[in-house]
């Protein structure tokens, strides 16, 4: 979480939400994206999109 909140300039809750997804393998899902676009290897959906796409890092 650490390496997260540091590498990607988040917050402690947003770092603590990314790394549980990576090391669970999970898909992360939000709204607002734009803090977590930069996370290598979360993949993330927007549902609130027209098209929800998976984002591959």
């Amino acid at each position: 979480m650490g390496i997260i909140c540091c590498a990607y300039n988040t917050t402690a809750i947003d770092g603590l939400v990314a790394s549980s997804a990576l090391v669970y393998n999970l898909q992360f899902v939000a709204r607002d994206i734009k803090d977590f676009e930069q996370v290598q290897g979360l993949k993330i959906i927007n549902p609130w999109q027209k098209e929800s796409t998976i984002i591959l890092n």
